[in-house]
């Protein structure tokens, strides 16, 4: 476990948003400063829920792959704890709730998380979400230099730990054939 506090549910949309310049809000980045201390509970489905949107940004050419794994491992860095006791809930729990709050089912696993844990529901859906569960802008407006330092540090954190995997000869080949395999995608996509 690599953080303590009281931690916060975190919703896909906040967590795509520090991929997305056009998406991301002071709110978004304050989260993620709380984030290097506090532990993020998701739902099982949450990695595949980002990692649908990452593809099909990347499918759109709004972000590029090499981007997209960048961003992965800034995720691999934060302590972001996942639910596995959805299945036992989905149809007890998730699914009243849903129907009572006019929500996705997909909507309400988070929901429903945060009122189990008893924590902050961040996300950027507001629709029929309980006020106490919302996590509010209230940490102030943050600069454009404070995000780009932000961003610096998670991205140089990431290199290094890239470059001790780097270390080990099974790792670096895995490495560079990935490498190898997004050059040729990129260049059959440009013939």
């Amino acid at each position: 476990m690599k953080g303590g506090g009281e931690g916060l549910v975190l919703d896909a949309s906040v967590a795509v948003a520090w991929c997305f310049d056009d998406e991301s809000t002071p709110a978004a980045w304050a989260l993620l400063e709380r984030l290097r201390g506090a532990p993020g509970h998701v739902p099982s489905h949450w990695p595949l829920e980002v990692g649908n949107i990452l593809l099909g940004a990347e499918r759109r050419s709004r972000i590029t792959q090499a981007r997209s794994v960048e961003f992965v491992g800034i995720l691999g860095e934060l302590d972001i704890r996942v639910d596995a006791d959805l299945p036992g809930r989905a149809f007890r729990d998730v699914l009243p709730l849903a129907r009572d709050r006019r929500l996705t089912t997909y909507d309400a696993t988070y929901l429903e998380l945060a009122m189990r844990l008893g924590v902050p529901l961040a996300t950027k859906s507001r629709r029929s979400l309980h006020e106490r569960f919302w996590l509010r802008e209230r940490t102030g407006t943050r600069g454009v230099a404070d995000r780009a330092a932000t961003i610096n540090r998670l991205r140089a954190h990431a290199r290094a730990r890239r470059a001790s995997l780097l270390e080990s000869p099974p790792a670096a080949a895995a490495y560079t054939a990935s490498l190898d395999a997004c050059r040729f995608r990129r260049n059959l996509r440009s013939r």
